[in-house]
C-alpha cells in the first residue's frame, strides 16, 4: 500500500515537474522572441538617427548652418547617383541591410524616394524581418514656384532588415 501511494505521489510530482519545464521553456522562448524585434526597433531608431547627421540630407542657411528636422528635397532627388557609386566603400558600412525612404505627405501631389534598400541575402524560402522606424521631417524645396513656400510636410522611412524569427 505505501508503495502504491509512493509510486502515485512520484508520478504526479514528475508530471508537475513536467509541466513547469514546458511552461519555463515557452516563456523563455517568448522572451527571447520579443528581445529579437525590440533589438531590431533599437537598431532602426540608431540608423534614423544617423540618417539625420548626413549631411547629404540636411537642408542648409546662406550661412552653412544646418535646420533642425529638414530634408533637402534638391539633394534627395540626385543622392541615389551617391548612394550607387559609393555604396559598397562607405555607405554599406555605414547603414547595412536597411532601407530608407523619404515621402512627401503635404502637399498631397509629392513623390516618394527610396534612397538606399539593401536587402539581405536569404535562400528563397525565407524573407528578412523589417523594423521600421518613422519620423516627421519638413522637406525643403527651393526648386518650386516661389509663389508657393519652399517647405512642405513628409517623413523619413528606415526599415532595418535582420534575419527571420523562427
Amino acid at each position: 500500500m505505501h508503495i502504491t501511494e509512493t509510486i502515485g505521489v512520484l508520478f504526479i510530482f514528475f508530471i508537475l515537474v513536467a509541466f513547469g519545464l514546458i511552461f519555463y521553456y515557452k516563456y523563455t522562448e517568448q522572451a527571447i522572441e520579443q528581445e529579437h524585434y525590440q533589438q531590431i526597433d533599437d537598431r532602426a531608431v540608431k540608423l534614423a538617427l544617423e540618417v539625420f547627421t548626413l549631411p547629404e540630407l540636411a537642408c542648409t542657411r546662406g550661412d552653412a548652418e544646418l535646420e533642425d528636422y529638414c530634408v533637402d528635397m534638391a539633394k534627395v532627388r540626385h543622392l541615389n547617383e551617391t548612394f550607387d557609386i559609393h555604396v559598397k566603400d562607405y555607405y554599406f558600412k555605414l547603414f547595412g541591410y536597411a532601407k530608407i525612404r523619404v515621402v512627401q505627405l503635404y502637399p498631397p501631389d509629392g513623390q516618394n524616394y527610396t534612397l538606399y534598400d539593401k536587402k539581405m541575402p536569404l535562400n528563397e524560402t525565407s524573407t528578412p524581418d523589417l523594423g521600421v522606424t518613422w519620423f516627421v521631417v519638413a522637406l525643403k524645396d527651393e526648386v518650386t514656384d516661389m509663389e508657393k513656400t519652399p517647405y512642405s510636410f513628409g517623413y523619413i522611412e528606415v526599415g532595418v532588415y535582420s534575419l527571420p524569427w523562427e
